[in-house]
């Protein structure tokens, strides 16, 4: 009865074991795959974010472009619309709708008559559509022959009108031109609009299905207020001239970003989950559960003032396809190992030395994941503080090292320079050559820059736009020759510049201030002293250096 009892205790002992042992390993693999499933939407989420990044820098350098401007030029327009176009595929549209006072609508309609015959400011025609309505699915699915006519008619009189003047493609999208963008029930100027005009913040409007499309794929719409420039004589004042009208289609963006083309196994599901608007899903795949492993749910960005969400789950196909028969080799395995148990306890050893060298080659594996993976957490941090154009460190970067350069000096007593570096006339080069060969531009300069300041404290940062910054720890007589080579350098690299006021070729300003810091002296001081030279130098004709001094009477200078 003893023995009966030992045996029926060792064999419940063994058999717990076993099942203990096959799911700790059924559960280090579920944990394993999901990491694994977690990392890959990681990286195509952030190629999402890069892509609504680069978006929104285009965006502002066209808002700024032509805030400075007097006039805004349709050819001019469609031309840089057209090159926005072929950068950003998941750009189905890009507009231009002036706001025009009631008083000067005969004026426009007949200007624009010369330009395009038969032009006059629409809305959309209740008849066929209700404004109030015209985002509802259950409508669109009723919408067949499409007609521009039978959709919008002359607009009646209001106070206030935002007619779309100019499109690109215009072959494509021309019939919206002189639709009222205030017709659209969406677009009110509530409270949220007009803070938004008043502090040329970029608006997007919530997103829904395409109205003016057969397969009505999901769109939503930024707009990008200009605001009249000062040099522009206005015969009645307005808050802004105008709206930059940009339609994107969800479906291609997210193609550029690898996450519409998921495999089938693998639920995905991207969310506009904006203030009072509700939830309005803007991409979604078939039967949306969440399956064996767990939700992955992430922010994506503020998209142009709208909160978006992705949510993504691995449905049972693609847990099971790759999980191992470890663990099921180890219960059934467990239980024979059990059985002989009673019968053999030589084997027992055997079998007990296996698993535990299958136990510990399978941590020594779970290991190197975790190391992969921290590797790739320290990759993805480096690359957070570089700036992705230039590949040269970001303002973020640069403005964390500065005061940890600050304090060093501080502490040992040693000199520390600032150099503030500008290209000059880099936006008659951007007009003249184009984005794209500006981008180019600054790479090069960028490289150059990298390559002159190399000692292993010198830090080169791409400051904002076409300006650059240097830190240069323990430099105090030689910063300003160091300055004047890199000026030199650049020269010498002879990127032609037929649109610069005072050279043939690409070049630069430099300030420059150098100082060994006080207990009464700031690292922002330093700062503003570069930065007033810089300012001196671009005052006396480019293309120089100039060394301004800082000392504590300078902190007047202190950005705020």
């Amino acid at each position: 009865m003893r023995r009966f009892l030992s045996l029926l205790i060792i064999t419940a002992f063994c058999i717990s074991c076993t099942a203990w042992v096959a799911w700790v390993f059924y559960q280090h693999e579920l944990e394993n795959i999901n990491a694994n499933f977690e990392k890959d939407i990681g990286k195509r989420v952030y190629a999402l974010e890069n892509e609504m990044v680069k978006m929104r820098a285009t965006l502002r350098h066209w808002k700024s472009f032509y805030e400075a401007a007097d006039d805004i030029e349709p050819q001019q327009f469609a031309r840089i619309a057209e090159d926005v176009l072929g950068t950003y595929p998941s750009l189905q549209l890009l507009a231009w709708a002036p706001m025009i006072v009631d008083q000067e609508r005969p004026l426009l309609e007949q200007y624009q008559n010369t330009i395009a015959p038969g032009f006059q400011i629409l809305e959309i025609n209740p008849k066929y559509v209700s404004p109030t309505q015209i985002n509802d699915a259950r409508l669109i699915e009723q919408i067949e022959n499409f007609d521009p006519q039978r959709i919008f008619q002359p607009s009646g009189a209001r106070p206030v009108y935002f007619p779309i003047t100019v499109t690109e493609p215009s072959e494509t999208t021309g019939f919206l031109r002189g639709m009222d963008m205030l017709s659209v029930n969406r677009m009110q100027f509530d409270e949220k609009m007009t803070e938004a005009i008043r502090k040329g913040d970029i608006m997007g409007l919530p997103a829904a299905p395409s109205p003016f499309s057969p397969e009505h794929e999901t769109i939503f719409i930024a707009l990008v207020p200009i605001k009249p420039s000062s040099s522009h004589p206005q015969r009645i004042p307005k808050p802004i001239r105008g709206f930059i009208v940009a339609t994107f289609d969800i479906e291609s963006l997210l193609s550029a970003s690898s996450l519409s083309d998921l495999p089938d196994d693998i639920y995905f599901r991207l969310i506009d989950k904006t203030g009072d608007d509700g939830l309005f899903n803007l991409y979604q795949t078939e039967d949306f559960t969440t399956g064996l492993g767990r939700m992955y749910t992430r922010p994506v960005l503020e998209v142009f003032e709208r909160k978006w969400v992705v949510l993504a789950a691995p449905k049972v196909d693609y847990i099971l396809s790759r999980l191992s028969y470890l663990p099921l080799s180890v219960a059934v395995g467990g239980l024979l190992f059990t059985a002989l148990l009673l019968l053999y306890l030589q084997l027992l050893q055997r079998h007990a030395e296996v698993v535990q060298h299958q136990v510990e080659e399978r941590t020594s594996q779970l290991s190197e994941a975790n190391s992969n993976l921290n590797k790739a957490n320290a990759r993805l941090e480096e690359l957070s503080r570089i700036d992705p154009l230039t590949e040269v460190a970001n303002r973020r970067f640069f403005n964390e090292s500065i005061e940890k350069e600050w304090n060093r000096s501080l502490r040992d007593n040693l000199p520390i320079a600032i150099l503030i570096i500008d290209v000059d006339h880099f936006k008659g080069y951007n007009d003249y050559y184009g984005h794209l060969k500006g981008d180019d531009c600054l790479r090069v300069v960028a490289s150059e820059l990298d390559s002159v300041f190399s000692r292993s404290g010198d830090l080169v940062a791409r400051y904002g736009g076409e300006e650059f910054a240097v830190i240069l720890p323990n430099a105090g007589g030689e910063a300003m020759r160091m300055a004047e080579k890199c000026r030199a350098s650049i020269e010498k690299l002879q990127i032609e510049h037929k649109n610069s006021g005072n050279a043939s070729v690409v070049t630069i300003s430099v300030g420059i201030s150098s100082v060994t810091p006080t207990g009464q002296l700031k690292a922002t001081y330093l700062l503003d002293s570069a930065d007033k030279g810089l300012y001196i130098a671009k005052e006396h004709g480019r293309n120089r250096v100039i060394y301004h001094t800082c000392h504590a009477r300078l902190g007047k200078f202190q950005a705020a």
